[in-house]
């Protein structure tokens, strides 16, 4: 995919979610403390960070483009390290997966232990928050495999993966941990179902979210390199 048409769909996608978190820190009717205390906001500011910088790297790549007639491709350099921009889609696709198997698989059993009716969140935003980023971010694996051939390589999709263990397990410390001191200071948890939680009842829960995001990370990094290898655009 050339740099304009890439430019376009990561601009299009961070668009998208500067929606997103928009509609959800402001308009959804919740106190802002309350509102960062779901992942699903995290999951929406961290897409946004990633698809501007994505559009940062289009953008500096047509620009190159055009002053020398050749793209410029320094290895220390942040935006042309396909690297960082690996690193950032693994942890996008693990994010995303884990966002949206959690709310759908809660949502059906009940969605009141997720967020009571009287909220009054559309089917359409359901969708747009726990379903679509995924499918996105698993197109915008494959246009950086198109950017960045060498991503293909074994080498380099090992290293990504492993690197991504440590970064998963990182955000999964820090998300819990915020939602702890959240607790301890205004004593109420993001969820309905945690609500009756016992000390205990959320240590088990973080247990299995470890290991949960443990496992995501393998099952991702299988469907990246699959992704990687298909031609979709």
């Amino acid at each position: 995919m050339n740099s304009i048409s890439s430019l376009t769909f990561h601009g299009c996608c961070a668009v998208f979610h500067v929606y997103l978190v928009h509609w959800l820190m402001f308009e959804i009717g919740l106190e802002i403390v309350e509102m960062a205390s779901f992942f699903t906001v995290w999951v929406s500011v961290f897409h946004l960070v990633m698809y501007l910088t994505l559009a940062a790297h289009d953008a500096r790549q047509i620009f190159s483009t055009a002053k020398h007639g050749e793209t410029s491709a320094r290895s220390f350099d942040v935006l042309n390290n396909e690297s960082f921009f690996g690193l950032f889609l693994h942890l996008s696709v693990v994010m995303s997966s884990f966002n949206q198997l959690g709310f759908w698989f809660l949502f059906y059993i009940d969605r009141e232990m997720i967020l009571p009716a009287s909220v009054g969140v559309p089917p359409s935003h359901n969708h747009m928050l726990h379903s679509i980023p995924l499918f996105l971010a698993l197109i915008a694996v494959n246009i950086f495999t198109s950017n960045f051939p060498n991503a293909k390589e074994e080498r380099n999709c090992r290293s990504i993966s492993q690197t991504g263990i440590k970064a998963v397990c990182l955000l999964t410390f820090l998300y819990l941990t915020f939602i702890w001191i959240v607790f301890e200071l205004k004593g109420v948890w993001p969820y309905r179902f945690m609500f009756s939680f016992t000390r205990l009842d959320y240590f088990i829960f973080t247990f299995s979210s470890f290991l949960v995001s443990f496992l995501l990370c393998y099952i991702c990094s299988f469907i990246e390199t699959k992704i990687k290898n298909v031609k979709i655009l």
